[in-house]
């Protein structure tokens, strides 16, 4: 099922290779928050992300912040399951109730959920609530992001090409 969001606070990215596949910041409010799970640093994401997505973070003034939530994940035993760290970065940056609240209430909610797999299952879930509140990493946005050209686009020279960049192209990028 999908759900069309448009003025919103919050976007929160799971996977970094979305940024090339989707326009992730479609309906995000000016000044809204961009959260990206990713293992890119500062200098990987100048390189990384496309010029018209840094350019729209820049001019609408947008918070970004980033997470390695795949690394914690990992060196927490929990393999790939990573929503329990992005559900405490969300609520750290969407500030809607206060911090230790948040905390309590997710640890509360893990113990309830994984209480009767044992107390190093409870301990991992409880070490990721924290690690998601701890490890959120504020990007200080480049002014120069606002005035990078465009993506390059190349155009197409057969009707091949053609249907896959008009028709496709768009649809992969659920925007068919």
């Amino acid at each position: 099922e999908s759900y069309l969001l448009d003025n919103s606070d919050l976007v929160a990215v799971h996977n970094q290779t979305y940024v090339h596949k989707y326009n992730i910041l479609h309906g995000i409010k000016e000044n809204g928050t961009l959260l990206l799970n990713t293992n890119w640093n500062m200098e990987q994401l100048e390189v990384m992300l496309p010029n018209n997505l840094k350019k729209e973070i820049a001019n609408k003034n947008i918070a970004f912040y980033t997470i390695d939530a795949d690394k914690i994940a990992s060196e927490l035993g929990l393999g790939n399951k990573i929503n329990l760290i992005m559900q405490s970065a969300f609520f750290k940056l969407i500030n809607i109730i206060p911090e230790d609240l948040a905390i309590s209430e997710m640890k509360n909610y893990a113990l309830k959920s994984y209480g009767s797999k044992g107390q190093a299952i409870i301990d991992m879930n409880y070490k990721a609530i924290d690690a998601g509140f701890e490890s959120v990493n504020k990007i200080e946005v480049p002014a120069a992001w606002a005035t990078l050209p465009d993506d390059e686009v190349i155009e197409a020279t057969n009707s091949d090409e053609q249907y896959f960049n008009k028709i496709i192209k768009p649809i992969q990028r659920l925007e068919g």
